[in-house]
């Protein structure tokens, strides 16, 4: 009987001792595992950083990492964009131009005058010190948009207090005068323009000799997360048209006058920061940042558009090209004005 228990106890003994070997092995094996996919994780994330095509430091981004604006955010970086001038007979196909317009220069926006001058206005940043010092620069063409002149910086009278003038967009009045619309900027410390908080203001100023704006009374336009106006007016339906940058897309809205705007629901998909046209058919052509480069699309109303955009200007250089805006020139062709900045 005690060899019996003897052994029983012994039995005992052993059997704890392997289970506390087996539960130690496993525990060892257990974190051994964990440490084995945490490493993994690391690996996969720093091959996924290395193969991420990074969108440039003067681009503001989505949740998705799509670039949303081409507000700028630094000195330097916004002293690397370019403009642009191309030209075409099919409006959705347009050559890459290889000849620089103007240096340190963003966001171009051309408006045909009633002269038959080409009046362009852009941002340079050839003095800019950063977010809030932007100053818009004006240049002419006088044959169609093959040579350039500066005329020089804008100014506007009654400027609101904190807000820069960023992101033009021209039309010409039945009187003669410009009125530009553009993003009131305002900077928040450590936040690119474009991602500020709160709503967006689009606001307008008229000239008459395309240097001296005025400040027109109220806001034109407000919404959260807003840039890049582009107005046309539509002859057609007597409707004028602001097509404004929302992310990577083009909200669309409309008014009968200019001044007061009524919001639709509709929006674009094919890209953002956009320019527009109608051409004498009443179609009109809009453009954006997209996919692969500037994409167009065509709408009877300019509101709703049912086709499939299409990339109308691409590059083959290491660039960027973004923030196009056409215009329909007497010959029936059409010039493009964009910017081109370093892929980074």
């Amino acid at each position: 009987m005690k060899h019996f228990f003897g052994s029983l106890i012994i039995a005992v003994v052993a059997a704890m001792v392997f289970s506390a070997i087996g539960y130690a092995w496993i525990k060892y094996d257990l974190e051994k595992v964990s440490d084995d996919v945490a490493s993994l994780q690391n690996s996969v994330q720093e091959l996924q950083d290395s193969q991420r095509i990074k969108p440039p430091t003067n681009q503001a981004t989505n949740d998705n990492g799509i670039r949303v604006s081409q507000t700028p955010t630094g000195a330097n970086d916004v002293k690397e964009h370019d403009v642009y001038v191309t030209r075409s007979d099919d409006p959705t196909s347009f050559p890459d131009s290889t000849e620089l317009v103007f240096d340190m220069g963003s966001v171009p926006e051309a408006v045909l005058r009633s002269n038959g001058e080409i009046w362009m206005y852009f941002p340079s940043f050839k003095n800019f010190s950063g977010p809030g010092d932007e100053k818009i620069m004006a240049a002419k063409s006088t044959d169609d948009g093959v040579t350039w002149e500066e005329i020089g910086l804008i100014t506007i009278k009654n400027a609101i207090e904190g807000v820069t003038a960023v992101d033009p967009s021209l039309v010409e009045l039945d009187d003669g005068r410009l009125r530009m619309y553009f993003f009131g900027s305002t900077v928040q410390p450590g936040k690119d323009p474009a991602q500020t908080e709160g709503d967006h203001n689009i606001y307008s100023a008229v000239s008459e000799d395309g240097l001296s704006f005025t400040m027109e009374e109220g806001v034109r336009y407000s919404q959260e997360k807003i840039t890049d106006p582009d107005v046309v007016y539509h002859p057609d339906f007597g409707t004028w048209l602001m097509y404004v940058s929302e992310g990577p897309m083009t909200h669309i809205i409309t008014s009968n006058d200019g001044l007061e705007w009524f919001d639709t629901e509709f929006d674009w998909t094919g890209g953002g920061v956009p320019g527009a046209y109608v051409d004498v058919d009443g179609q009109v052509h809009l453009y954006g940042c997209g996919q692969g480069g500037i994409t167009t699309e065509t709408s009877v109303d300019g509101i709703i558009f049912e086709g499939t955009p299409e990339t109308a200007l691409s590059t083959t250089d290491s660039a960027i090209i973004c923030d196009p805006s056409p215009v329909l020139l007497d010959d029936g062709s059409v010039l493009m004005v964009y910017k081109k900045a370093p892929a980074k």
